[in-house]
């Protein structure tokens, strides 16, 4: 899920400054440095094994509804959780994504682990307020303090874990990864999901650079 809100002057400022920033780094390079996020995206995404840590807290991302109704990708990401929760009876997980009030993508990820096993209930929170991946982990990273929680294992699709990865690391999380699926599907969603990522991943790092570089607070700050 990624969602960029412009009712922020500053905020549509700072994207638009940033995306000038990353799209003149890859034209100079002639495409270079885009390849080199591609690659990236595509090995952590080939190699990421299954995660065995117990006692950890899972963090699931959530996904743009279709239709009121979760796609593939994100049953594949709630199942996954179910799977690390019934192998751990003391894991606990946070369910992440907004959307409509009572219809938002923590609520829908919740009825569908429910479905699954509603013994669960108890050891599930839902962080219902979040529009983008960040958010998700900077609320998420509150509802943890507030159980002592200190390892995040971080469960999504194989295409969108080297992002959750950097902005885990620059919110300053320790976190391990873990794939919903086993494999990593080969289709045109899927190279087409990859190619996007790799982008937003370039995007994310050299914006967030060029921000440091330069010393514009404001920026940094909205990434950390």
């Amino acid at each position: 899920m990624n969602r960029l809100n412009f009712n922020d002057p500053y905020r549509r400022r700072d994207t638009l400054h940033s995306l000038c920033a990353t799209l003149c780094a890859c034209v100079l390079s002639g495409g270079l440095i885009y390849l080199i996020y591609l690659a990236r995206v595509l090995r952590i995404a080939v190699t990421t094994r299954e995660t065995d840590s117990r006692g950890a807290c899972l963090l699931v991302f959530g996904k743009r509804l279709a239709s009121g109704l979760p796609d593939l990708d994100f049953q594949a990401r709630i199942h996954a959780a179910h799977r690390l929760l019934t192998a751990d009876p003391h894991s606990r997980a946070i369910l992440l994504g907004g959307g409509q009030p009572g219809s938002t993508e923590a609520d829908v990820a919740f009825h569908q682990l429910m479905n699954l096993n509603p013994r669960l209930a108890n050891r599930v929170t839902l962080e219902a307020q979040s529009e983008n991946t960040l958010e998700n982990l900077r609320n998420a990273r509150e509802l943890m303090d507030s159980t002592g929680s200190r390892l995040a294992v971080l469960i999504s699709n194989r295409y969108h874990l080297a992002r959750c990865a950097q902005f885990a690391h620059q919110l300053g999380l320790e976190f391990e990864l873990h794939p919903a699926e086993q494999h990593l599907p080969r289709n045109a969603h899927t190279a087409l999901a990859v190619l996007r990522e790799a982008f937003c991943l370039c995007w994310l790092d050299l914006g967030t650079r060029w921000a440091r570089l330069i010393g514009h607070t404001r920026m940094v700050k909205r990434v950390t």
